[in-house]
């Protein structure tokens, strides 16, 4: 196959959330696959204008704004597309989430190849984080005014009319699903495929020699509790119940600290508050983390922790951190809710509730037993049904069904 992949921004710009890191693995796997992978994205922030990385040939547009899914974005990435089509049709459109609404006056005229979506969310989730800072934007009309025109563009604009005019949708979860289904319309489902997103398990895996290795770095004791928390530091994210439960914990009487790896627009306030509070000596930044060395970090701590606020598709610090044999506490939320079966291989706490976040910590801390067994357990679970090969395999054979049945 012959695939163009939209995507506003990708891994290869610096971008190294979920779904920046899903769309590497699979451009990587599908070209591993022997299929033309060519991606378009907007402007690079160095000024690279392409590049050919594993297979994957990246096309980063100079008339767009890096990151933007407007100001530019929809006729520079349809220019581009039609451009290389003519050259070398494509078979397939790969849309990264709703980066490819450029695409929907051509599919209206039946002017492009079949459309695949891969979703790890949708308005839904811009939705809750809006929600979640409401309290903050009141105090700001301005920019709560631009936050809704923001959602009712996501909804009318790009989001609705794209999933109509898809061939097939690729979710990472069946949250995902069922709440674009809940807002966009039941005719939607059928259009639905659920591939779990997959982690390399054979990198991503307990490594008791860089364990030690790591925790000798950042000065962590033997009998210290490390704590870990990891991903883009935005307040959705709930950092700040980590560090407020740390305080708590400290107060009585815990030996533990928290790492918070990862960048972001709140990492300063929370580098403030950690301050104010007085715990900087029991924790630690160690700031942006490339992919290929969190294993290290994962492998380093004794408990993996992500109290979101917001809804997530299918985290993929959740996969790695079991597939590296942690016992993981994250929020009874989203996606989270299909890959923890609380008490077997992982624990849930209430959203932003700190007092269940500090009481699950010192249940692990406590139970060493119970903290082995949920970490076994999800090693296995992630074995059995999160791999990366699963996940490329399956995307591949739904992109390839899809572009041979609109060849016939």
């Amino acid at each position: 196959m012959n695939i163009c992949c939209f995507s506003r921004v990708n891994y290869w710009q610096g971008m190294h959330g979920g779904m920046d890191v899903h769309g590497k693995l699979l451009a990587q796997g599908l070209a591993a696959r022997d299929h033309r992978v060519v991606l378009l994205s907007t402007r690079h922030p160095i000024g690279k204008t392409r590049e050919i990385i594993d297979g994957v040939e990246i096309f980063y547009l100079q008339d767009t704004v890096f990151g933007s899914r407007r100001r530019g974005w929809p006729q520079e990435s349809v220019r581009a597309f039609r451009t290389i089509h003519r050259q070398t049709p494509f078979d397939l459109v790969w849309s990264q989430s709703f980066d490819a609404s450029g695409v929907i006056p051509l599919r209206r005229r039946m002017d492009s190849p079949p459309l695949v979506l891969t979703l790890h969310g949708s308005v839904v989730q811009e939705f809750w984080s809006v929600r979640e800072n409401m309290k903050s934007l009141v105090k700001k009309p301005p920019e709560l005014a631009k936050a809704l025109a923001g959602l009712l563009y996501s909804y009318a604009v790009t989001q609705r009319p794209l999933l109509h005019c898809s061939d097939a949708m690729i979710a990472a979860s069946s949250v995902v699903v069922h709440d674009i289904v809940r807002w966009f319309g039941k005719g939607l489902s059928s259009k639905f495929t659920v591939v779990n997103n997959g982690v390399d398990t054979g990198r991503f895996k307990p490594d008791e020699e860089l364990r030690q290795r790591i925790r000798g770095t950042y000065g962590v004791g033997e009998n210290e509790c490390l704590v870990l928390s990891l991903g883009r530091i935005t307040a959705a994210k709930g950092y700040e119940l980590a560090v407020e439960s740390l305080r708590i914990l400290l107060r009585n009487g815990a030996r533990v600290r928290l790492m918070i790896a990862g960048d972001g627009p709140l990492l300063d306030q929370l580098k403030r508050s950690v301050r104010e509070k007085g715990i900087e000596d029991h924790v630690i930044f160690t700031g942006f983390v490339e992919n290929d060395r969190t294993t290290g970090l994962y492998n380093a701590a004794d408990v993996f922790v992500m109290p979101t606020l917001t809804i997530e598709g299918l985290p993929f610090v959740l996969l790695e951190a079991m597939a590296c044999e942690k016992p993981v506490i994250a929020s009874r939320r989203g996606g989270n809710m299909t890959l923890i079966n609380d008490r077997e291989n992982g624990l849930f706490v209430e959203p932003g509730d700190i007092g269940d976040l500090v009481e699950k910590i010192e249940i692990l801390m406590k139970d060493r037993e119970l903290a082995a067994r949920l970490a076994a357990t999800a090693r296995k679970f992630i074995l059995r049904d999160y791999s990366l090969e699963q996940m490329i395999n399956r995307s591949a054979d739904i992109m390839e069904t899809i572009a041979e049945q609109c060849q016939v």
